[in-house]
């Protein structure tokens, strides 16, 4: 089994009690913008990364990149992943996940681009769901499948009778 790396983009992560977050305005695949350049004032990612009980104790680093530029990164050492591991795994559980809460402030976008969270797990590079931002497109070049969507034809008319109750039967 190999690991996987999951994201949910969104404006706000909200700890409450009992140990729940509360995720605020969670986004698409894709983040959408009127006007390039554009800040986005904050944008918070939570990365979940499943992984095999079975594997050894390795490194883990977490790298946050938009386009070519590295925005974030984490570590985590080999004996800190295991101690990991052992907490978290009972003798039927085939993975662990750890998470990761990741928010950063004053996003400037100054074109299309993309955000990706890539985990190296030892040697091997697992690369998240991302998050594609980019301008809408200019009414003039709007194509068919983004264009509204035709009405619908009128139905056919048809003639309709009222219900004539039926006789009920007698009881003789």
């Amino acid at each position: 089994m190999t690991p996987v790396v999951n994201v949910i983009y969104c404006d706000d992560i909200r700890e409450e009690v009992g140990g729940k977050s509360s995720l605020m305005g969670v986004y698409n695949s894709e983040f959408r913008s009127n006007n390039m350049p554009f800040v986005i004032p904050k944008l918070c990612m939570q990365i979940h990364i499943r992984v095999p009980v079975e594997m050894p104790p390795i490194d883990l680093k977490l790298d946050i990149v938009i386009g070519d530029t590295l925005l974030g990164q984490s570590f985590i050492g080999k004996s800190e992943v295991q101690q990991m591991l052992e907490e978290m795994a009972n003798g039927d559980m085939k993975f662990v996940v750890i998470g990761f809460i990741f928010t950063h402030f004053q996003l400037v976008i100054e074109n299309d681009t993309k955000i990706r969270v890539v985990a190296t797990l030892g040697e091997e590079r697992y690369t998240g769901n991302g998050l594609k931002i980019c301008k809408f497109a200019a009414p003039d070049t709007i194509t068919s499948a983004t264009s509204p969507r035709k009405p619908l034809p009128k139905p056919a008319r048809t003639k309709s009778r009222p219900a004539v109750p039926k006789k009920a039967a007698s009881s003789q």
